[in-house]
């Protein structure tokens, strides 16, 4: 999920974010909440009628479920399917939707956490019977996503967790067999992209790392190397995001970190970094845990949405801040317990966007608010 980013650097080097400005309130709607431990968060046009749909994925709740988009604000649960009808043993972190048997009708893939889950994928070619691209033993799955890794047409899987980053070759999924080859063996990887960062024409791979090693590129090589460079090392990473930051045409990358801390890096002959001040209590038990760039608010500059995570509630009210036009913070909801990555969509149809998160709860057991989008003033 690419989301563009204008912004001139002259205007984004200038601004000191440090205080909170005042708005509207923003309301939020609980769409679904059918289970516990709401967590990884995708969309993807499911119906196909125009309208981004919106998976979650359920950890506590061991379920991969899509709620229907473009919709007027709903009763709580209609419109929601769930994926894994199977359900009750797999711990999903994540959820992914492509088209990777190649029939035109959307596949869903989850990575699940603990011992002996592992890739899950939910072909429709198969009649969505799931097979598991990759067990594991002891891997913990953290994040999934596709991309056209080999450059012939067709989506790739990959996948990352605990000392792994795979990815999958499609062109037998539909036999239920994957091709698979390991990129890259990160402490804990929570963030996979794409990128031709060398522009040689081929995809690359980036990763964040939530045991140090923060943001890393490797190199998509015919030989299958993929020599391996730091982009932003020195500190614990979480989700990142993507966007042209200094519109210079090609992709900059935004990184939130375990202490709270925020940083763009420039891409260059050299990466260059720059941090982005912040509000909140930084060096602390202030997580800043993912982000997204859109313009929210439709006044044809960029903004900059962050969630954060505190075990004290009293320390981190605000779990979802917004940087509007990258001058003056806000928070847009104060309810939210425990979040990840934000999506910006037109979640109701009315041709505003919305930002939505998945809220785990308290931990992964609930009584978290399940799939939340909060509609802007």
């Amino acid at each position: 999920m690419t989301r563009a980013l204008l912004l001139t650097v002259m205007l984004l080097r200038a601004c000191v974010p440090t205080a909170e400005a005042q708005s509207g309130p923003w309301t939020p709607h609980v769409l679904s909440h059918p289970y516990r431990g709401a967590d990884g968060i995708d969309l993807y046009d499911v119906d196909g009628d125009g309208h981004q749909d919106l998976a979650v994925a359920w950890e506590a709740g061991r379920q991969l479920t899509v709620t229907r988009g473009g919709q007027p604000w709903h009763p709580l649960g209609a419109g929601t399917i769930a994926i894994d009808w199977a359900g009750g043993s797999r711990a999903y972190e994540d959820v992914r939707i492509d088209d990777w048997d190649g029939d035109q009708l959307p596949d869903y893939a989850g990575a699940a956490e603990g011992t002996g889950l592992g890739v899950h994928v939910f072909l429709s070619s198969l009649g969505y019977a799931y097979t598991r691209a990759k067990n594991s033993i002891n891997h913990h799955w953290q994040t999934v996503t596709s991309c056209d890794i080999t450059g012939n047409g067709q989506p790739d899987l990959l996948a990352a967790g605990a000392g792994v980053l795979w990815w999958w070759q499609a062109r037998n999924a539909s036999a239920g067999a994957w091709s698979q080859r390991q990129i890259a063996t990160p402490g804990r990887a929570l963030y996979i992209g794409c990128d031709d960062i060398d522009a040689d024409g081929d995809l690359d791979v980036l990763w964040t790392d939530r045991l140090g090693s923060g943001l890393t590129w490797a190199e998509n090589e015919p030989g299958g190397t993929w020599p391996q460079t730091v982009i932003a090392g020195g500190g614990a990473s979480n989700i990142a995001c993507a966007g042209d930051v200094d519109s210079d045409g090609d992709t900059d990358y935004v990184v939130p970190r375990e202490d709270g801390t925020l940083a763009w890096y420039e891409r260059g002959a050299a990466w260059l970094g720059h941090p982005i001040a912040v509000p909140w209590l930084t060096g602390s038990t202030t997580i800043a845990k993912g982000c997204a760039v859109a313009d929210v608010d439709a006044d044809g500059a960029p903004d900059l949405l962050v969630t954060l995570w505190d075990p004290d509630p009293l320390v981190t009210p605000g779990r979802v801040r917004l940087l509007r036009t990258w001058q003056a913070w806000e928070t847009i909801d104060a309810t939210v317990l425990k979040t990840d990555e934000p999506v910006v969509v037109d979640a109701n149809g009315d041709g505003l966007l919305d930002v939505c998160v998945t809220d785990e709860g308290v931990s992964n057991s609930g009584p978290g608010g399940g799939l939340i989008c909060l509609a802007a003033p």
